[in-house]
């Protein structure tokens, strides 16, 4: 009887055993499962991941390249700004020294003249007087040469009417035509416009386009009286005309020389 109490707790404790055993199997197989599941879901986060890294690092690598080529890009165009640049300001000068040399040259034939129309008038007045003194014809008017700021027949009176616009009157002036130092007028509003020194003042009624003739001193269009009178608001200084040896026919010249 005992043996047979033995033997059947024997067979129930074999029984637990089997089924403890059957459990921890089944939970065994469902970690492995979950662990086969949880490695399964890594690799594919870790795929997913490195894919998306790339993607990343190709569009970084991408924009770098873009970037780099847009720097090559603004580097040659500042370049090609700072060569344009150069190039302006060379020319610029190259006008200045144009302006400058041919102001002066304006100034030489403008001293020229007056000194020219000075003796001229001196010796006209001088034969005038030794005739007077010989009886062939009247004493002519008391003419001084000098600079008297109270003298009423002074050749510097005459002089200054060639710094006159006066007898200017149509739209179109060759600048040959100009006296000289309507010339050097010309050349100081047209130097003072190129480096920005005049504002703008109210336009005029009449507009004057100066052209010069080829091998003569440059076109000069759309120059306006109001250019002039900014010339004068500035104090701009302008001596006489014509060459010593002649003037441009029809053009403005010195009023004939004076001897009476």
């Amino acid at each position: 009887e005992e043996r047979a109490q033995l033997i059947r707790e024997k067979v129930e404790e074999a029984a637990q055993q089997k089924e403890k055993l059957r459990k921890l199997q089944k939970k065994v197989e469902t970690l492995e499962q979950s662990l086969r599941l949880m490695a399964r879901e890594f690799e594919e986060e870790r795929a997913v991941a490195r894919a998306q890294w790339q993607s990343e690092s190709q569009a970084d690598r991408a924009e770098v390249v873009q970037l780099r080529h847009a720097t090559e890009l603004r580097a040659r165009e500042m370049n090609r700004v700072k060569k344009l640049a150069r190039n302006i300001l060379d020319q610029r000068s190259d006008v200045e020294a144009f302006f400058l040399e041919a102001l002066a040259q304006v100034q030489e034939e403008v001293a020229a003249s007056r000194a020219h129309y000075k003796r001229a008038a001196q010796h006209a007045y001088q034969r005038k007087l030794q005739g007077a003194l010989a009886g062939r014809e009247e004493y002519p008017r008391v003419r001084t040469f000098g600079k008297l700021q109270h003298s009423t027949n002074s050749v510097y009176r005459d002089v200054e009417e060639a710094e006159k616009w006066n007898n200017i009157t149509a739209e179109k002036v060759d600048i040959c035509d100009l006296t000289w130092e309507q010339k050097e007028r010309v050349l100081r509003v047209l130097f003072a416009k190129m480096n920005g020194e005049m504002s703008s003042r109210k336009t005029l009624k009449t507009k004057m386009i100066l052209s010069a003739p080829a091998g003569g001193i440059p076109s000069v269009k759309n120059a306006q009286q109001d250019s002039i009178a900014d010339a004068e608001a500035h104090n701009l200084t302008f001596i006489t005309q014509g060459t010593s040896d002649s003037s441009p026919a029809g053009g403005l010249s010195l009023p004939a020389i004076r001897t009476g």
